[in-house]
């Protein structure tokens, strides 16, 4: 077995790292998870900049924009405004 099929056969769960934590009027919580955001704002960007001939940098730098937020510090701030 490859390792790549080692981990994903791998019974320890996953890490779920998160961009945004939004309460709802009804209580509930609207989790945005970091890496759906990452690539959700990489594609806008990708898209703007091609406007001006620069696409991949433009995808770049929205994947890399907040990078920051898979601290442990910041996911702690996350998960605490989740209680």
């Amino acid at each position: 077995m490859a390792i790549k099929d080692q981990a994903i056969s791998s019974s320890t769960p996953a890490t779920r790292y998160l961009a945004h934590v939004r309460r709802n009027d009804d209580g509930s919580f609207a989790i945005h998870d970091l890496e759906d955001h990452l690539r959700t704002v990489g594609e806008l960007a990708n898209e703007f900049a091609s406007a001006f001939g620069s696409s991949d940098w433009g995808r770049l730098a929205g994947l890399w924009h907040d990078l920051g937020r898979y601290s442990s510090a910041f996911q702690s701030i996350m998960l605490v405004r989740t209680r």
